[in-house]
């Protein structure tokens, strides 16, 4: 049986409509990834501002998967990175 907390889901999001339920998700401890490939680019540093600052107040970890795709855990998940990308930030945006 798989519990809720175990579940992973991948948001694609290219509208700031859609940061809602990606915050509702991380508030409900589930964790999250976030792909940001398809939204203008002037939103990026907001969106990611808004979602970071949700995972932080769940004791939450930010990790950079690639150029605009960032994994936001809760605190009942530990996420263990084998290289320097734990916390880390893509070169063009900065997480508050």
């Amino acid at each position: 049986m798989v519990g809720k907390n175990s579940e992973l889901i991948i948001f694609e999001l290219s509208h700031l409509e859609e940061v809602l339920p990606v915050m509702e998700t991380l508030r409900d401890r589930q964790t999250v990834i976030v792909n940001l490939e398809k939204l203008n680019p002037s939103k990026i540093q907001r969106v990611i501002d808004w979602i970071s600052g949700c995972t932080q107040a769940i004791d939450g970890q930010v990790i950079w998967l690639g150029e605009l795709s960032f994994m936001f855990a809760p605190s009942t998940v530990k996420v263990k990175v084998e290289d320097s990308k734990k916390s880390s930030i893509a070169p063009l945006v900065q997480v508050s």
